[in-house]
């Protein structure tokens, strides 16, 4: 007997970690959970909400979409609905959810790479991994999975799998508490990424500014959409069809070494010639490619890329994208994009057409020399603010909307230059040294400072300098 309770004892000491782990998997996802997950969550969260706001224009497809739309500066009722990894399954369910909730958008823009038009390589690792489905529809998509013998999806233990994942089985967790802890990735930081997401309209992939170090030349020889891919695109198009939404598909921009071949094109344009056929109304439209610098890998646009991918679609439609003005949810967009910025070229280019100031502190004149012809182009003329007691200050802004109406005021201090806002505390505008210069950007929506940065003078350029 007493040996009974002895291995009852030893089996309970080994299952009641797991079973600890077991619930700590069920209550508390977003503390352990890899780094696209919470962006599952943010998705599955948004499409089941019936929202007050109406949406006028979602945005489907996969990372290389949510990368390169920028709701924040596309439209006030533009949301961003991709998901890294996502096929034209993923993405049906997505929409039909959005639907089931929220009355229908008057637009619709899809974007896919071409790989997610044969490969799903996300299904178990995203797709149920963050069950962003419910159970009926992941059951829905392993059957179609097994009719069109999808090897991605019907693997060998495919069952097993599903079992695992829908019950949140430790074994397909634990590798990930593990990293967590090793990487001290925490429960906040996951709930931060939510709330960028809120911010961003669910634009997540690829939201700093690096830059894309590859010269690898791709060559696409031909396009192919598998049965399954298929289907669920069309039933896409079905869904949006029912309830009269207007699609628009766009081939995004890839990198400016990329080589497509004549077979390429006339396989693309023969397909989506047929789509166009059966659904009146469809557009199609190919963006030319853009160079290294406005990509952060060789598929996703860093946020120098969504911008002028953003901009250009804006004037490509602009019967869609004519909201009114700016409003305080996508000036905040815009502002947390400018707190990580790096380049002055690129802040001119986020205030333009927004009520914006820039303020240079440049005793040397280094920006006068690069940038006001920049600037007078773009109809943003560099003007120098004049102040008692002050010998050759060096101290010039410029507005978003040419504002010359000044909505700061500058005296001298002993450490320096102050900048005071109306009602607000005063702020130092540090001399910068003799080869930097001292830029502060102020949104005048909030009244706020946004940020101060330094660059450096180099040879033909400024370069940031982090502290």
């Amino acid at each position: 007997m007493k040996k009974v309770l002895k291995l009852i004892a030893g089996i309970f000491c080994v299952l009641l970690p797991l079973l600890f782990i077991w619930i700590y998997i069920w209550v508390r996802p977003l503390g352990f959970v890899d780094n696209e997950a919470p962006h599952y969550f943010w998705n599955k969260e948004v499409t089941n909400t019936t929202h007050d706001k109406y949406y006028k224009t979602i945005i489907l497809g996969d990372s290389a979409a949510n990368a390169a739309y920028m709701p924040d500066v596309l439209s006030e009722s533009s949301i961003n609905l991709a998901l890294g990894g996502a096929t034209p399954i993923e993405n049906y369910y997505v929409l039909q959810e959005w639907l089931a909730h929220n009355k229908a958008p008057e637009e619709c823009f899809i974007s896919f790479m071409d790989y997610h038009f044969t490969l799903d390589e996300a299904f178990w690792t995203r797709t149920m991994y963050s069950h962003r489905f419910n159970i009926k529809e992941s059951t829905s998509i392993i059957k179609d999975a097994i009719r069109y013998n999808d090897t991605a999806i019907i693997t060998d233990n495919y069952i097993e799998d599903f079992i695992a994942y829908e019950l949140r089985l430790p074994n397909k967790y634990v590798t990930s508490i593990m990293k967590t802890i090793l990487k001290h990735r925490s429960y906040n930081d996951n709930v931060m990424e939510m709330c960028l997401d809120t911010i961003h309209g669910g634009r997540y992939i690829a939201r700093g500014v690096s830059e894309n170090t590859s010269s690898n030349v791709a060559e696409y020889g031909y396009f192919r959409v598998s049965p399954i891919f298929d289907d669920y695109y069309r039933r896409i198009l079905d869904l949006c069809e029912e309830n009269n939404i207007s699609v628009h598909i766009v081939k995004l921009p890839l990198l400016d070494n990329t080589v497509y071949t004549d077979n390429y094109k006339n396989e693309f344009y023969n397909y989506y010639e047929q789509l166009k056929e059966r659904y009146k109304g469809l557009t199609v439209d190919w963006i030319a490619s853009y160079e290294n610098e406005f990509f952060a890998d060789e598929h996703h646009m860093n946020s120098h890329g969504a911008l002028r991918f953003s901009n250009e679609l804006k004037s490509m439609f602009p019967e869609i994208f004519n909201d009114n003005g700016w409003t305080l949810w996508q000036i905040e967009g815009i502002n947390d994009y400018l707190l990580n910025e790096n380049k002055v070229e690129q802040i001119i280019k986020w205030i333009d057409g927004k009520d914006y100031t820039v303020l240079i502190n440049d005793p040397s004149g280094y920006f006068i020399t690069f940038y006001r012809e920049n600037l007078e182009n773009m109809q943003m003329p560099l003007y120098t603010q004049e102040f008692d007691n002050m010998e050759n200050p060096g101290i010039y802004y410029f507005s978003g909307i040419n504002n010359k109406n000044i909505k700061f005021s500058l005296y001298k201090s002993d450490n320096g230059i102050m900048i005071q806002l109306n009602g607000k505390e005063a702020q130092l505008l540090d001399k910068p040294a003799d080869t930097n210069i001292n830029i502060l950007v102020i949104d005048n929506y909030n009244n706020n400072i946004v940020c101060k940065k330094t660059f450096q003078y180099i040879e033909n350029g400024l370069k940031y300098i982090i502290y």
